[in-house]
């Protein structure tokens, strides 16, 4: 979880790393990543969401890059690799 001050808030903020999707099912899985934002208030699951674009890879390594813009009510940030279908395993 990564929590902001208030100087960092209404900046774009990037995220990335490599990925390994591994597929089992024999499609092809997405993979992506997602920011998940919270008001400290938040009893909910997330206040806002951004998300970056799915890559649809299998069985190598992938480059994951999202942004975001954390607007001045937001707190919290947690950030998720997801996969998307194919029944594989994704790890970072």
């Amino acid at each position: 979880m990564l929590i902001f001050k208030a100087d960092l808030r209404d900046l774009v903020h990037v995220a990335s790393g490599w990925v390994y999707v591994e597929d089992a099912s024999g499609e092809v899985p997405g993979c992506r990543l997602h920011f998940f934002m919270n008001e400290d208030t938040e009893t909910d699951y997330y206040t806002e969401i951004a998300y970056s674009n799915i890559t649809y890879s299998k069985d190598k390594w992938v480059y994951l890059e999202g942004k975001a813009t954390v607007p001045p009510n937001i707190d919290k940030i947690n950030l998720r690799v997801t996969l998307h279908g194919g029944g594989g395993a994704a790890a970072a």
